[in-house]
């Protein structure tokens, strides 16, 4: 009987750990729109397109890394490092 407290205890915090790693993420965006509008992001080593900014968004959030918006036309120059 002990076993099985144990066991069910168990699942009980794998399921509530579970949850607050959820939570953690809920203002990110789940699905942004597909309107093309690029934006480049720069995270302070290498700079990288998204689709809009929205997609910068839920990269930041999601991923947490830290791209910030910069102007587009600093992606497509070809001295700049890309991600």
């Amino acid at each position: 009987m002990k076993f099985l407290f144990n066991i069910i205890c168990a699942f009980l915090l794998i399921i509530a750990f579970a949850y607050a790693k959820q939570d953690n993420n809920e203002n990110c965006p789940k699905i942004c729109h597909l309107d093309y509008a690029p934006t480049c992001g720069f995270n302070g080593q290498c700079y990288t397109t998204f689709g809009n900014a929205c997609g910068l968004k839920a990269a930041n959030c999601n991923a947490k890394t830290k791209f910030q918006q910069v102007e587009l036309d600093e992606c497509s120059r070809p001295e700049v490092r890309k991600c």
